[in-house]
C-alpha cells in the first residue's frame, strides 16, 4: 500500500463527491457554511468560494506531506501525482474522468500557490526555533545542536536524528505533538515529510546558525551566509525558489529513509528510541479525560431571550 493510501483524512463520499462527516452527518461544505455564518458571513459565501477554501486547506494540511514540491508545468498536470494526492484528499476520486479534470484544472494554479506558501511558512517557523533554540542552548550551558555532518548523516547518526525530528518535525506534520510518544513515527509522518525536514536543515543550516550566533553576540553586521538551494531572486517566480540541485538532494533523502526504514536498526530500533526519549523529555501531550472535565462546581449560565417565550 502507498503512503498516500494508507491514510485517510475524511469520511466516505456520495454520489456528490462531498466529505460526509461520519457520525455527525454533516458534509464538509455544510460544515465550512455552518462555521463561516457563526463568524457572521451569511450566505454570502458560495459554495464555489468554499470549494477553493478547500482545495487551499487540504494542499496545505495533507498534500504537502506526500507532495512538497511541484517543480514544472508537467508535475502540475491532472495525472500527476500532486493532483492526485490532492483530489484523493478531497473525495474527488468517485467523480468520472472528465469531473475531476475540469475540477483540478480550475483549482490547480491555486492549490499550487497553496503549497509554496504552507512550504515558505514551514521554513519561517523553523527558522524561528533554530535560532531560539540556539539561543537557549548557549545560554544554558549544556548539551550541543548537531553539527551539520552529524545531520546528514540522517539515521546512521541516531543522537543527532532524534535531535532534529523531536524539535522540528512539528512544523511539517502538526500532529507529531500527539503522536509523537505514543507511535512509531512511520506510523504519522510520511517519507517525503521525514525528507523534507531534513532538506530544509541542510538548505538553511549555515545562514540559521549564522543568525542565532549574530543575536547572541549582538553582532548588527550583515549576513554573509546563504542558503544551499533556494535564492530568494526566484520565490517570486512560478516555479522558482528551489533550484535542481535542491530536488535532486531531496530524492535523495527519500530514497535513503525509504530505505533506512526498513532496516531494523535504522527503522524500528530508532523509532522507539524516540519515542522513549518523547516520554523522558515530556514531550507526550496529556489528553483530557472527558470525565475529568465534569468535575467541579456545574457554572451559571442565561438563556437568550427568545427562547424564554
Amino acid at each position: 500500500m502507498s503512503e498516500f493510501g494508507s491514510e485517510s483524512e475524511d469520511g466516505p463520499r456520495n454520489n456528490r463527491g462531498t466529505i460526509q462527516r461520519g457520525d455527525r452527518g454533516m458534509t464538509a461544505e455544510q460544515d465550512g457554511i455552518a462555521q463561516m455564518r457563526l463568524a457572521g458571513m451569511g450566505n454570502a459565501q458560495t459554495i464555489n468560494d468554499l470549494e477553493r477554501m478547500m482545495v487551499k486547506k487540504t494542499v496545505s494540511k495533507s498534500t504537502v506531506l506526500y507532495c512538497p514540491f511541484v517543480n514544472n508545468a508537467k508535475e502540475l498536470s491532472y495525472n500527476q501525482p500532486f493532483a492526485k494526492i490532492t483530489l484523493g484528499f478531497l473525495g474527488k476520486n468517485e467523480l468520472s474522468d472528465t469531473e475531476k479534470s475540469e475540477f483540478w484544472e480550475e483549482h490547480k494554479q491555486m492549490a499550487h500557490k497553496a503549497l509554496n506558501v504552507k512550504r515558505s511558512n514551514i521554513s519561517g517557523q523553523m527558522r524561528k526555533k533554530f535560532v531560539e533554540h540556539i539561543k537557549k542552548i548557549n545560554d544554558s550551558v549544556t548539551g550541543e545542536f548537531p553539527s551539520i555532518d552529524n545531520i546528514r548523516k540522517g539515521r546512521k547518526e541516531a543522537d543527532s536524528w532524534i535531535h532534529i525530528v523531536a524539535n522540528f518535525i512539528q512544523y511539517i506534520v502538526p500532529e507529531s505533538k500527539q503522536k509523537i510518544a505514543e507511535l512509531p513515527l512511520r506510523d504519522w509522518c510520511p517519507v517525503a515529510s521525514e525528507a523534507l525536514l531534513f532538506l530544509m536543515i541542510e538548505n538553511s543550516y549555515e545562514m540559521w546558525m549564522e543568525e542565532a550566533e549574530n543575536e547572541i553576540n549582538e553582532d548588527q553586521s550583515s549576513p554573509t551566509k546563504v542558503a544551499l538551494w533556494t535564492d530568494r531572486r526566484g520565490s517570486g517566480r512560478k516555479f522558482g525558489g528551489w533550484g535542481n540541485a535542491g530536488i535532486k538532494r531531496f530524492n535523495e533523502l527519500h530514497k535513503c529513509i525509504k530505505g533506512h526504514r526498513q532496516r531494523r536498526d535504522l527503522g524500528q530500533n530508532l523509532e522507539a528510541k524516540l519515542k522513549k526519549h518523547a516520554n523522558e523529555t515530556g514531550m507526550a501531550i496529556r489528553k483530557r479525560n472527558f470525565a475529568d472535565m465534569q468535575q467541579g462546581e456545574a457554572p451559571s449560565y442565561d438563556m437568550p431571550d427568545f427562547m424564554n417565550s
